[in-house]
Parts: structure tokens; sequence; C-alpha cells
């Protein structure tokens, strides 16, 4: 299948057009009514600096329904002792730079680069359309006072 190009116009082509690794489209940009469109379209970027913003939609994607969640017994034991604070849209910048500055094996780079960090931050205080679009949840030790460094729950 091909990869698809995006203009200046605010679309994608349809997500079952998709490379087998997933790979959609390269081109556009971060602003926030493109992110939200791809986003509710099941694309997201995923690019390294100095690169075009590649725009991808692997099938099968993960997709949490809390309500559907099966914890198992493990999990639950672990809950019970209590040792974890939950929280939902406290420390969503720190989220983000956590997840900007986590490497994985050999590899250097990251997605989250300095344009995607500026475009997440005004998705999530942009405009009062575009506000709470995006949110973070944070799981951290003690308190929850997030000083010990939160990370997303995927």
């Amino acid at each position: 299948m091909p990869v698809f190009r995006l203009t200046e116009d605010l679309a994608f082509p349809p997500s079952e057009l998709a490379e087998d690794d997933g790979l959609l489209a390269v081109g556009g940009d971060l602003s926030v009514d493109r992110l939200i469109l791809a986003y509710s379209m099941g694309i997201f970027p995923w690019y390294s600096d100095g690169y075009p913003i590649l725009w991808w939609s692997p099938d099968p994607r993960l997709i949490l329904i809390p309500q559907e969640l099966k914890v198992s017994r493990s999990l639950r034991q672990t809950i019970k002792k209590d040792i974890y604070t939950i929280t939902m849209d406290k420390a969503f910048e720190q989220v983000i730079s956590n997840c900007a500055d986590i490497h994985r094996g050999e590899d250097d780079g990251t997605w989250i680069t300095s344009e995607m960090m500026m475009a997440l931050g005004m998705v999530r205080f942009g405009s009062l359309v575009s506000a709470a679009r995006a949110s973070s949840a944070e799981m951290s030790t003690g308190s929850g006072s997030h000083s010990n460094r939160p990370s997303t729950m995927r």
C-alpha cells in the first residue's frame, strides 16, 4: 500500500490503508485540529527530530476500556498494599517530560520531540474548544506528590 503525503488540508486517508507496520502518511503539521482529528481516527504521530512527521495507525491497536479491565490476582494484591497513588491530570507536563526522557535499550531517541511537547501542551491548554482533550494518568509511590517521577499508565 502507498504511504500518503499530507498537504495543508486537514484530512487523513482511511487508517485501513496503512502499511503492514502501521505507517499511513508523512508530512502535515502538529496543529491542535490535526492532532485531534488524527487521534479520533486512531492515528498518531511518531517521528524523530530532523525528520518529517510520520503518522501511524497500526492494526491491531490497544484500546483500554476501564470497565472491561480484568485485574489479575497479583495486581489486586499489589493494589491492596496501598503503596501507589494514582491520579488523573495532576502532572501532565511532568508525565510527558518523563516519557521523553526514557531511553529504550540501544535506541537513544524519543518520539516526544520538543515540537511534539509543544503540540501536546497546545492540545492540553490551547483553547477552550481543545481543553481537556489530552489527559494523563499518573502513578507514584508515597504521598502522591509526583516528586518521584510519575509515569503514564498505557
